[in-house]
């Protein structure tokens, strides 16, 4: 089913990273805060003649470090949280999956070229045919005039066929084969 787990990568460097963010954003809140108490104070202290301009500013600037320091910790909590989800790896859609071409301890990296596994879908299902290229205008004006139905026969079934609609044509001939792909969708409710 769509969202369920495929596989997973170890997750305990990417939670301790993300518990590492999150200790590290929860200290400077807390160094924010007692900066903004600071200064609140040194604004007051300073409306009073008690303390210099340059202290002021000090306080001032100190705040505004660790402001900017906060939300960039969030950030990175935001992106250890994120590395933390990218350890599972969930189906896109509903199917059902092919040959697993990864086994336990497997190296997987970003951008690999080995596929993990390979889902289809199978409610609907989709099946791609070729056309000779002299029935192109009939099928392209049926279309043209709404939904075209399509039937479908499984071997070996005594001749049960399947009702279905065609969803698509290619407007191009192939030259080596003289004919023209349409895809037609099957409920396939019985899978």
């Amino acid at each position: 089913k769509k969202g369920d787990i495929l596989f997973q990568i170890d997750p305990r460097p990417f939670q301790a990273a993300l518990d590492q963010a999150q200790a590290i954003y929860r200290k400077d809140q807390a160094q924010l805060q007692n900066a903004l108490l600071d200064q609140q104070r040194y604004i007051s202290l300073s409306r009073q003649g008690a303390i210099s301009t340059q202290q002021r500013d000090v306080a001032n600037a100190n705040a505004a470090v660790l402001t900017a320091t906060v939300a960039a910790d969030k950030a990175a909590v935001e992106m250890a949280r994120l590395n933390l989800e990218y350890t599972e790896i969930r189906s896109p859609i509903d199917g059902r999956t092919g040959v697993i071409n990864l086994t336990n301890g497997n190296v997987v990296k970003a951008n690999d070229t080995v596929t993990i596994v390979t889902i289809a879908k199978i409610h609907p299902i989709n099946v791609l045919f070729a056309v000779p290229q002299k029935y192109f205008a009939q099928v392209r004006d049926a279309l043209n005039k709404g939904p075209v139905a399509a039937f479908a026969e499984i071997p070996n079934s005594g001749g049960r066929q399947i009702p279905g609609r065609i969803q698509f044509f290619d407007n191009t001939i192939d030259p080596t084969t003289g004919t023209f792909q349409v895809k037609a969708s099957f409920a396939n409710e019985d899978s």
